[in-house]
């Protein structure tokens, strides 16, 4: 279902009745006149871009201001560093196809956008030739900038990086009676509880935290184009229809009583419910609305220390940092990462990683009444700390995994209750709760993650929220493996040559296969979640995944140049083709998510798979002799057995992980992304243009519905296709003796 909102809406209606807050604030400027036009950079070929990484000839590496046609530059907007390929900000243009947001005068063009014409016009003069030859070394990294760009590059501060940027988005949605707002798939699955108006005294809470942190000269315009109540009510609704499905859902949906909360809590909701929707003007006001809820709970923790002990305020300090997360923006998510810390420390230093030491009262059979709803509520209490804490245990892990860190929050720590029976989290009121409560089996004792992982046994659905456990289990493995892999990298040496390291692999290789028993079995839906953490968590657990990263440019050319004979020891072991195959099965879990769903942490997942494809290819290719690869194309294969690394497991996949017959492994892309005909046309692993490709055609193809792409899954979509023509380009400009130097010698 659609439904089209009017941008008149957005801002106060005729009939608004003026508030004191709105009469304090006066009457607003005028502002700057619109822009006519936006200017936008067309990309350059790739392998120029590469040419000038590899051999660059301009000594500080930077462009000479000769080449910029200086005409096309805005005399309104100050001048800016150069953004990264994931440096939006919310007053930048996202780069999506949105005609939506063509009529808004307040979004001006991107200031990092001062080409009229294509770079590769640009740079005419200053890029070296490619095929000239290369004593550092430099062909060893495929992108340096690239990668340095991506979601796991640095991010460089520049002098107009500060906390106020994203404020002028709160009004970017102004008054326009022509222009109509379409919120799509709001009510596909709707909260049934979240059905009151939103209180106009709640709105006017976030509209007066806002203004605590805005700029003087800002005030007015941010007054009176602020979103309207009934605006907000219909992000609120996007936020709970996502989040009643949503595999780790940790605020209550049904007794959710909108003027009874915290406005910092209220924002956090807007914002990551803005987010879900998909729509430029609306991304950069969840964007605006994040930052307005970062920079307002440190003020309720000083007001008042007891706040800190909050399931609200938790709650408001997880959601405001998710969104900032996976944002897509260096500097929110650079932040988002250093903020973590502060709601685990209050988790832990509240006691909540313990075992419950007063367990809700249960109900009995002849409540009723008031008394049955204080101890409902009571329960939802209990329960919502409880998935609180695992909620913050994901994120945590999620984050180690994206950004290669050490996670925060131990495994060995949590003693924490494993969330509860989703249908009894999901009951709509407490006479519901009672009954589904005494229908279910109980445990005595229920089971914590470290129980757990000391004893692995099926969940009972009846006692536990299954796919939410699934996950925190899944990620409590992670916390182990993260151990493993840094002792490893610690001690240099393989796990063949150590009894300890080779006993810790096998431990957590035992866990795996008992937790995957249970797993199979269960066909519940949202299963792929865990289905692609799991084969991601198997992945990195035969990788040697910096490595991976350096040699596609995360590091310096030095780093690449060390990382090459590694993955050329690896390439040919068991270990690496039991990696390439887990990588595969990330792709065959991410074909099956939900339209929407393949986003934030989920988008990073699938990159890392399709980079561990994309170096295992590039390097085994090299050190091939000329002529003697089988896989180098369909034909050669399709007479004799390939592994199909995205397929089902076969009898003949273990025979491959084992001894690396047959050599030929292909993906095969989904109907959906290469449609009926060329789905049944598997792609050769050696081909690293047409694997990223792919990939980058099935991040997009989650979204067809949706009015646009999330920056960040849209920025991902654009490394892969670069990453494979950089493969392309270098292999073809370059003898593999060049390329591989040690390849020589082999063979």
């Amino acid at each position: 279902m659609t439904i089209t909102l009017n941008i008149s809406d957005i801002g106060p209606t005729p009939g608004h009745q003026v508030t004191n807050l709105e009469k304090a604030v006066g009457s607003p400027k005028s502002r700057l006149s619109s822009i006519d036009e936006s200017f936008q950079i067309m990309d350059s070929e790739f392998s120029s871009f590469l040419k000038n990484v590899m051999a660059p000839s301009i000594a500080d590496g930077r462009q000479s201001l000769n080449h910029v046609d200086w005409s096309c530059v805005d005399p309104l907007h100050a001048f800016e560093l150069p953004q990264g390929l994931l440096d939006y900000t919310t007053k930048d243009d996202f780069g999506f196809e949105d005609d939506v947001a063509h009529n808004f005068s307040a979004l001006p063009p991107t200031p990092s956008l001062y080409f009229s014409q294509p770079l590769a016009t640009a740079l005419e003069g200053v890029t070296p030739n490619a095929t000239e030859p290369d004593p550092d070394g430099k062909h060893l990294t495929l992108g340096i900038e690239a990668y340095q760009q991506s979601v796991l590059g640095r991010w460089e501060p520049s002098s107009n990086d500060k906390a106020d940027t994203d404020m002028d988005s709160l009004s970017m949605l102004g008054p326009s009676p022509h222009s109509s707002l379409c919120i799509t798939h709001l009510n596909d699955h709707p909260e049934p509880h979240i059905n009151k108006p939103f209180p106009a005294s709640a709105r006017d809470q976030v509209l007066s935290m806002t203004l605590d942190i805005c700029k003087p000269e800002k005030k007015h315009l941010v007054t009176k184009t602020f979103p309207t109540a009934e605006f907000f009510l219909q992000l609120v609704q996007r936020y709970f229809a996502y989040d009643r499905y949503e595999t780790h859902s940790f605020i209550h949906g049904p007794t959710f009583e909108l003027d009874q909360q915290q406005p910092e809590l209220l924002a956090s909701i807007i914002s990551a419910g803005a987010m879900l929707v998909d729509s430029k003007p609306l991304c950069a006001l969840g964007l605006a609305l994040q930052e307005v809820t970062r920079l307002s709970l440190p003020g309720r923790f000083e007001e008042s220390n007891k706040v800190s002990r909050s399931v609200w305020a938790l709650q408001a300090f997880i959601n405001e940092i998710e969104v900032a997360l996976w944002s897509g923006i260096k500097r929110k998510m650079e932040i988002a990462e250093s903020h973590r810390n502060i709601p685990f420390t209050m988790l832990r230093r509240s006691g909540r990683f313990n075992t419950v030491s007063k367990p809700s009262p249960q109900p009995l059979p002849t409540d009723d009444g008031d008394d049955l709803q204080h101890k409902w509520i009571a329960w939802v209490e209990q329960e919502s700390y409880n998935r609180v804490v695992y909620r913050s245990f994901i994120m945590d892990s999620r984050i180690s995994m994206a950004f290669c860190t050490a996670p925060i929050i131990s495994f060995s720590e949590l003693k924490t209750p494993l969330p509860c029976a989703r249908s009894l989290w999901l009951a709509s009121d407490a006479e519901e709760w009672k009954v589904l409560y005494h229908n279910s089996p109980r445990e005595p004792s229920p089971l914590s993650l470290i129980e757990y992982l000391r004893k692995p046994t099926e969940l009972d659905e009846g006692c536990y929220d299954v796919t939410f456990s699934q996950l925190v289990i899944i990620h409590g493995v992670w916390g182990m493996t993260w151990q493993y892999l840094q002792l490893c990298e610690a001690l240099n040496q393989p796990k063949t040559s150590s009894a300890a390291l080779a006993l810790q692999h096998q431990e957590i290789i035992r866990i795996i296969d008992q937790f995957q028993v249970h797993m199979d079995e269960d066909a519940s839906p949202g299963v792929e979640e865990p289905r692609l953490m799991l084969e991601l968590v198997q992945m990195r657990l035969h990788i040697p995944f910096h490595e991976v990263e350096n040699i596609a440019g995360r590091g310096s050319v030095e780093d690449a140049r060390q990382a090459l004979p590694i993955l050329q020891g690896w390439v040919d072991t068991q270990e690496a083709r039991q990696a390439i195959w887990h990588a595969g099965q990330v792709l065959r879990a991410a074909q099956i998510f939900r339209s929407g769903h393949l986003r934030g942490f989920f988008a990073i997942a699938v990159f890392q798979a399709a980079l561990a494809l994309w170096v295992y290819g590039l390097v085994s290719q090299g050190r091939v002799r000329d002529g003697d690869n089988p896989a180098t194309s369909v034909q050669t294969t399709k007479d004799s057995a390939v592994i199909c690394l995205n397929g089902p497991s076969e009898l003949i996949t273990r025979r491959f992980i084992c001894t690396g017959k047959p050599p030929s492994c292909v993906l095969r892309p989904s109907r959906s992304v290469a449609g009926p005909v060329a789905a049944s046309v598997p792609i050769p692993l050696t081909d690293q243009e047409s694997i990223s490709c792919m990939v980058a055609d099935m991040l997009g193809d989650n979204f067809a519905n949706c009015q646009a792409i999330p920056p960040l899954v849209e920025n991902l979509q654009q490394l892969l296709r670069q990453f494979g023509r950089a493969a392309t380009t270098v292999q073809a400009g370059f003898p593999s003796s060049e390329l591989w130097p040690t390849s020589r010698n082999e063979g």
